[in-house]
């Protein structure tokens, strides 16, 4: 298995082999430097690559330590697979074959603590959004009060909407969400830890959010994990207290 390839249709490779980070994400669609920020990877010009689209091949370099690979950077049309992403920016994505990438591929270098979870057969690590069990993770202020802590604010829409999701769990009536945000919302709890977006966890790639699985992907983002090792715990010592 390899990390994901993109082929970026009239990329300019100088751009994007620059040694400044800040300066090689500006040589990628916007929505894709936004999954790519803290990643490194090397880079392949291709003058006749998808639909002899000449352009730049980037191929995403593994975290450190992260047992993850890095597939070969380059255009081989019978040893890969190519989806093309829509938009105003069109790009695509790629992948070997013989292997869909794992998380081992795809983990960020910076991870947050949270549950497992297991989509497509393999295990991936959903954060806690949601206050009070949020994990992640909380900067201090002072004030005359003394200290009070708060998140950073690249979290603070996912901690928006993870009220909504609350509020619906709570009430047990999820009328008021449709099917595109539950999928937006697991998708943007995935890209915490994973290089992924929502056509990376889509059916046509690597088909991680199936209607049973977004719900777990939620529910591990609200606490419930925790919650139920709550009130198991509580269960055993009342089961363990002497009667009389």
């Amino acid at each position: 298995m390899s990390a994901f390839l993109y082929f970026i249709p009239n990329g300019n490779r100088a751009v994007l082999a620059a040694r400044d980070r800040k300066s090689r994400l500006k040589g990628l669609p916007s929505d894709l430097a936004v999954r790519l920020y803290d990643a490194t990877w090397s880079c392949f010009q291709a003058d006749s690559a998808i639909e002899g689209q000449h352009g730049v091949i980037i191929s995403v370099d593994a975290s450190p330590g992260s047992g993850g690979s890095e597939g070969n950077c380059g255009y081989f049309p019978d040893l890969q697979t190519w989806l093309k992403v829509e938009g105003d920016e069109p790009y695509w994505i790629g992948w070997k074959n013989d292997g869909i990438p794992t998380p081992a591929d795809l983990v960020r270098t910076k991870t947050v603590p949270g549950y497992p979870v297991i989509l497509n057969d393999r295990e991936w690590t959903i954060p806690c959004v949601h206050a009070p069990r949020s994990t992640l993770p909380m900067h201090y202020k002072m004030t005359a009060k003394g200290p009070v802590g708060v998140f950073d604010e690249k979290y603070s829409e996912l901690m928006r909407y993870s009220e909504l999701w609350w509020n619906a769990f709570v009430n047990g009536d999820h009328s008021g969400i449709t099917y595109a945000q539950e999928y937006r919302f697991a998708c943007d709890l995935l890209a915490i830890n994973y290089r992924v977006g929502q056509w990376e966890c889509s059916a046509d790639c690597l088909n991680l959010l199936e209607s049973t699985h977004i719900l777990e992907v939620i529910s591990a983002a609200l606490g419930v994990p925790a919650m139920v090792a709550e009130q198991e715990e509580q269960s055993k010592k009342k089961d363990t207290q002497p009667v009389g």
